[in-house]
């Protein structure tokens, strides 16, 4: 790989600073009891005033094993990813997997991403 390659910033990526990775972030964001409910998961949601949207995710061991679990993780960042610009203002978001999750595609994710910010731009 050439050297100039590794200093070229990454269009598009989901960075450690765009994650809720605190326990006190996510509780943060459960106190407020803004929720959406879709058909594969639930999203709570709460301005944070930073300038750009978080995201936490948490899926269960009801959802499946741990390959099952990181790969239901790995399409809900994707989805987000490619639907925030949409979303107005800036929110820390958390997503809550439910049981049946384990077939999403990243498709329906990101139509699901869709209708909520459509939901919060109201």
């Amino acid at each position: 790989m050439a050297p100039h390659a590794l200093k070229t910033p990454r269009t598009g990526t989901f960075a450690k600073t765009d994650r809720l990775r605190k326990r006190r972030e996510f509780l943060s964001v459960y106190e407020i009891k803004r929720s959406y409910f879709f058909r594969l998961f639930v999203v709570y949601v709460r301005e944070n005033g930073l300038g750009r949207h978080r995201l936490g995710l948490t899926v269960s061991k009801k959802v499946g094993g741990s390959v099952v679990r990181n790969r239901v993780k790995r399409v809900l960042r994707e989805a987000f990813r490619r639907q925030r610009a949409l979303i107005a203002g800036s929110f820390d978001i958390v997503v809550n997997a439910k049981k049946g999750s384990a077939e999403m595609r990243t498709p329906e994710a990101a139509e699901s991403f869709a209708l909520l910010a459509e939901k919060l731009s109201q």
